[in-house]
C-alpha cells in the first residue's frame, strides 16, 4: 500500500547501511571486554536514555524531573543512534493518537515488515509528516532542541571519544553494535511484533511479550502501557519484569525525581492534551 506523499529517505537509507557497515566489521574484533561495554552501554543510553528520559519522562511525563537530570537523560537517549529527542517523541505520541491507523507512523495494519523496518525509510510514513506539532512543551527547552540539532555530532562526537579512551575497537561496540543491537530489540520490536495482535473485531492491538522485559528494559508489556500509558511501572504480575521502572524508583530514592502515577485507562485514539509535561 502507497500512501500520497510517502517517497523514499535516501539520507535515512544511507545512514543505516553506514551503521550496519561499521557494526558488521566491529563484530570481527570480539571480545569479552567488548561484549562487556556493549551491556554497560546498553543500560546508560537505552535503559535511562531511551526508555526512561525519551519514552517515560519526555513522551509521557510519567516522571518530573529538574533540569539538570532532564537534560542529562536527554542527552543519553540522543547517543542512541534513534535521532533528536522532538523528532523521538512526536514520533511516539503520534503513534499513540492514531495507534495502527492512518497517521501511525508505524501501524501494524501495513504489515510486518513495514512496522518492523520500512517506516524508517521512507519520508512522511502513513501520513505521519514530521511538523513537530506533538511537542509544543519541548520546543521550548533550549536544550532539547540543541539535541535536536547535533544529535549527529554528538554522536560522532561520542565515538572518537570513546575511541581514544578505550580503543576503537571498543568505543564501535559501546556505539555502533549497541546502537544495531538496540533497534532490533527495544526499537523494531515494539513498533512491530507488540502490535501484530488481531482481536475480535480483525484490528490490530497492542500485546505483552513478558520474557522479553528483562533485555527491552520492560517496554515489551506494551499492552500494559497501552492501556495505562500515564503509568511509568509497565508491569502488572509478578512473572512480568520492567527495569525501567527499577531504574526510576532508584531515582526517585535519590530524590531527584518525583513520580507522577495516574492510573487512566481506555484514552481512546484521540491527541493528548498536550501542554508542558501535562499529557492527558
Amino acid at each position: 500500500m502507497k500512501i500520497k506523499g510517502e517517497y523514499y529517505s535516501w539520507s535515512m537509507i544511507f545512514s543505516h547501511a553506514v551503521m550496519y557497515v561499521i557494526a558488521i566489521y566491529a563484530l570481527m574484533f570480539f571480545s569479552w571486554e567488548n561484549v562487556l561495554a556493549l551491556i554497560v552501554s546498553h543500560i546508560i543510553v537505552t535503559g535511562f536514555g531511551i526508555v526512561i528520559g525519551y519514552h517515560r519522562m519526555l513522551s509521557h511525563s510519567q516522571i518530573i524531573a529538574p533540569a539538570w537530570l532532564r537534560n542529562i537523560l536527554s542527552l543519553l537517549g540522543a547517543m542512541a543512534f534513534q535521532g533528536g529527542p522532538l523528532t523521538w517523541v512526536d514520533h511516539h505520541r503520534a503513534h499513540h493518537a492514531y495507534e495502527n491507523n492512518y497517521g501511525d507512523p508505524h501501524s501494524a495494519s501495513r504489515g510486518l515488515f513495514w512496522s518492523y523496518y520500512g517506516w524508517h525509510l521512507v519520508k512522511n510514513p502513513n501520513g505521519y509528516e514530521k511538523k513537530y506539532n506533538n511537542v509544543p512543551d519541548l520546543k521550548r527547552i533550549r536544550f532539547l532542541v540543541f539535541l535536536e540539532k547535533y544529535h549527529i555530532v554528538i554522536n560522532i562526537g561520542l565515538i572518537l571519544f570513546l575511541g581514544l579512551l578505550l580503543g576503537m575497537d571498543t568505543a564501535l561496540w559501546a556505539t555502533v553494535v549497541r546502537a544495531v543491537f538496540c533497534w532490533h530489540t527495544v526499537a523494531f520490536i515494539m513498533t512491530s511484533i507488540t502490535h501484530l495482535n488481531k482481536n475480535k473485531t480483525g484490528d490490530y492491538s497492542a500485546r505483552n511479550i513478558p520474557w522479553l522485559g528483562l533485555i527491552t528494559f520492560g517496554e515489551s508489556l506494551h499492552e500494559n502501557h497501552h492501556a495505562n500509558p500515564m503509568s511509568a511501572n509497565f508491569s502488572t504480575k509478578i512473572t512480568e519484569f520492567d527495569p525501567g521502572y527499577w531504574g526510576i524508583k532508584v531515582l526517585e530514592l535519590c530524590g531527584w525525581i518525583t513520580l507522577k502515577e495516574r492510573r487512566k485507562k481506555n484514552l481512546g485514539r484521540g491527541l493528548y492534551k498536550i501542554g508542558p509535561y501535562n499529557f492527558q
